[in-house]
């Protein structure tokens, strides 16, 4: 009697095993419903949702996309949505796509979003896996695609953009490229509180891509070729963590990278670097600033494409300490001035030690620096090896700014004619703060200071008035 109860159980079970199975392929003509009662979904060919149906996947539900062939055979299986795709699950019941087998191997086309024929996804809580394509579409189009706590793993691409799209709290792990470029996106394209994690690319030509509090973390590329605003991200044991950007970077965190700003052309600010290969490699333009360089292999590096036309990059307020190679690296033949930065040495032997410029390889241009005492507050000496004429009037249009740098007796002021009409204080102070001389309205666009009587080092001009402003100088 007991042997016939467990062979009815054994039964019962296999019955439901084989009922919690449910096989599809082909269109989907009317509204459909996915249940988790009929999970998994078993796509044995390709899936066509048409126009004006919409189906629903319901919370929790797998769906697995049988094999169907190599890419570009035309035989690899897709889910394709002419009319809507509803998917949203739950944080403890996500909705997976992936394949049947070969969990790391890229088995199926992906979901196919037909923009020209009004296809439309709804998604939140979803993992898609092993795609070639992953999400993608026939077009642009122009309404906004929010993702939501989204994963993405194993895709030779994971999504490629076709509108503006937000990804808030979503992972990529182990992709091709994660936000790829099929198309030339001019589109918005934010990432909030997302990771990117041992993919070869985190993202393609996006111009508008902005990343904010974000992980990206042993990747080859990491974030490159985009003007967005890139804050409060951490880059971790990538190759390449920008590449190419000309954004606006704050508050980022760099750690062990190969390389961390590589080809820099934007702004940095307030940044941390840590151990990495290169830490920042500016080039035209680029400005490095308030930011700190600890045991990186060479913290700053000029570019070698840098040549008398290009705009000088900014590299100043910056505390380099402990390079393991080199603080600063000239790759050009330009003779640059670094006075406003910090080694956090006071041993000029040791400081040189750790410049590489024409002292080293005559091909290279030569650097002229300052020596800090331990606050890096106070100015110890300047080290001067050639004379810099740079005068900045041709590129100070619209700005204010000081001129010569470096001083030598006398410092202007250059005053943009739409400020003159406006009550502006300018005073001079030194070094530790002390003020040197009166304060003045200024009322002329190129006022002047006489600094005969003051010796050399480092001096703030500090404007006040509708608005405050420091301008750093040595003279």
């Amino acid at each position: 009697m007991k042997k016939k109860r467990l062979v009815l159980l054994i039964c019962f079970f296999s019955l439901e095993i084989l009922k919690a199975q449910t096989f599809v392929s082909g269109g989907i003509y009317n509204n459909t419903t996915w249940m988790l009662s009929n999970s998994p979904y078993i796509l044995t060919s390709s899936i066509v949702i048409f126009p004006g149906k919409t189906l629903t996947i319901e919370p929790g539900v797998e769906v697995l996309v049988k094999y169907g062939g190599i890419p570009n055979t035309g035989l690899m299986n897709y889910l394709e949505v002419r009319g809507s795709l509803n998917a949203v699950g739950t944080l403890n019941q996500p909705i997976v796509f992936k394949a049947d087998t070969l969990p790391t191997e890229y088995t199926w086309l992906g979901i196919n979003v037909k923009a020209t024929q009004g296809g439309q996804i709804n998604f939140d809580y979803i993992e898609l896996s092993n795609s070639f394509y992953g999400i993608y579409a026939d077009a642009q189009s122009s309404p906004l695609l929010n993702l939501n706590h989204c994963k993405f793993t194993y895709n030779n691409y994971a999504i490629q953009p076709f509108g503006p799209i937000n990804f808030y709290d979503c992972s990529f792990q182990n992709n091709g490229q994660g936000i790829a470029s099929n198309w030339q996106i001019n589109h918005q394209i934010n990432l909030m509180r997302c990771e990117f994690i041992n993919n070869y690319s985190c993202n393609g030509f996006q111009d508008y891509l902005n990343v904010d509090s974000c992980l990206i973390r042993g990747n080859v590329n990491g974030i490159w070729h985009t003007n967005g605003a890139i804050t409060n991200t951490e880059f971790d044991q990538n190759t390449f963590a920008i590449y190419g950007v000309t954004s606006n970077i704050s508050n980022c965190i760099f750690s062990q990278n190969h390389k961390g700003l590589m080809e820099f052309q934007g702004t940095a600010n307030n940044c941390s670097f840590t151990s990495n290969g290169t830490a920042a490699e500016v080039s035209a333009g680029g400005v490095v600033t308030n930011s700190t360089f600890y045991e990186d292999t060479i913290a700053i590096s000029y570019a070698s494409t840098l040549n008398a036309s290009s705009v000088i990059p900014t590299v100043v307020d910056n505390r380099i300490c402990e390079s393991v190679n080199y603080y600063v690296e000239n790759k050009s033949d330009l003779n640059l001035q670094l006075d406003q930065n910090c080694f956090c040495e006071t041993d000029s032997t040791a400081i040189e030690n750790l410049i590489y410029d024409g002292y080293d390889d005559i091909t290279k241009g030569l650097f002229n620096y300052t020596i800090y005492d331990s606050t890096c507050v106070n100015v110890i000496r300047l080290v001067t090896k050639i004379q810099l004429v740079t005068s900045q009037e041709n590129i100070l249009q619209g700005e204010l700014a000081v001129y010569p740098i470096p001083a030598d007796n006398q410092v202007f002021l250059k005053v943009p004619q739409d400020l003159l009409n406006k009550s502006i204080n300018a005073t001079l102070f030194d070094a530790i703060g002390r003020q040197k001389g009166d304060s003045r309205i200024i009322q002329e666009t190129n006022p002047m200071w006489d600094l005969t009587d003051l010796p050399k080092g480092l001096y703030f001009i500090q404007i006040s008035g509708d608005f405050t402003k420091t301008i750093k100088f040595i003279k």
